[in-house]
């Protein structure tokens, strides 16, 4: 197999006992919602549907009945999470909300992440496989896959600048058209994140190499 270049970086992050169940749950249930649908989506089905339809409008249209659709979506909605809150990244698109049907996987880029205003812009594609349980597979399954998504990166910025096109942002489209034109002055971060259930709780763990 073909070695990254480049500092390997390892960390994993575990249950930290700063959440209890209920504000673990509630977090959540934001970042699931967030990233199926828009505010603007949102307030349409509450005006229109009671709480009840409101769920079974949710589970039909927008929520994976496939498993394994609903493990890699619940690992891309965490990642997303984390380099948003804790990272401290932009990530400025979240592609679950571009799904046709609910048990679509949407092609790109798991997780586009950006820090702009670093010399050069830096850009983050981590790849993400989730599990029920640990399994070393995941490495080799996911490097092999980044390596794909890398090929066509392009085509993931230029799907990020349109959609954040038609929302207005246009600070977002000048930086990712920059990142388009200019892609020598541009540093790509690989990232793999692996996340799976240890002891009833999520455990994910990330590694990142450089260019």
């Amino acid at each position: 197999m073909q070695q990254p270049e480049g500092d390997l970086r390892y960390e994993a992050l575990v249950r930290s006992g700063r959440l209890d169940d209920g504000e673990l749950m509630a977090q959540l249930g934001h970042d699931v919602a967030r990233n199926y649908l828009n505010p603007d989506e949102l307030a349409l089905v509450f005006d229109d549907l009671a709480a009840p339809e409101v769920a079974a409008y949710l589970r039909t249209n927008k929520f994976p009945a496939d498993i394994k659709v609903r493990h890699g979506d619940f690992g891309e909605i965490v990642t997303a999470g984390l380099y948003r809150r804790v990272r401290r990244w932009c990530v400025p698109i979240l592609k679950l909300r571009y799904k046709q049907t609910p048990n679509q996987a949407v092609q790109g880029t798991d997780v586009l992440a950006f820090r702009f205003r670093q010399t050069p812009p830096v850009i983050a594609v981590p790849e993400v496989k989730t599990r029920a349980y640990r399994d070393r597979r995941m490495s080799k399954e996911a490097y092999d896959s980044l390596e794909k998504v890398l090929v066509r990166l392009d085509e993931s910025l230029y799907f990020a600048m349109v959609r954040c096109s038609e929302r207005g942002h246009q600070f977002l489209v000048r930086h990712l058209a920059r990142l388009l034109r200019n892609p020598e002055n541009r540093v790509v971060e690989r990232h793999m994140v692996f996340v799976h259930d240890d002891h009833a709780w999520s455990e994910a763990r990330g590694s990142g190499c450089g260019p």
